[in-house]
């Protein structure tokens, strides 16, 4: 028996014909082919994470308005 030395690539070129001649290899597709639209683009973090976006706009608005008001109204107080 002689002892033969072969080169990765003939590896690979061998496994890609066994699983061109065997009809595939189903345990290695990729499971993200069976989802739908809404998973597949993630429409619900989307939409999280604007409702977050702009509930803390909102939020931060009113507390500005707030301050501001607070200030004219120290700001009055001391005028008179």
């Amino acid at each position: 028996m002689r002892i033969t030395r072969h080169r990765p690539l003939d590896d690979a070129i061998q496994l890609l014909e066994y699983v061109y001649e065997s009809g595939g290899a189903n345990h290695m597709l990729l499971p993200s082919r069976n989802l739908n639209v809404m998973q597949e683009s993630s429409l619900d973090v989307v939409a999280f994470v604007a409702a977050s976006v702009l509930l803390g706009l909102k939020v931060t608005w009113r507390l500005l308005s707030w301050f501001l008001a607070v200030v004219r109204h120290v700001r009055k107080y001391k005028r008179d």
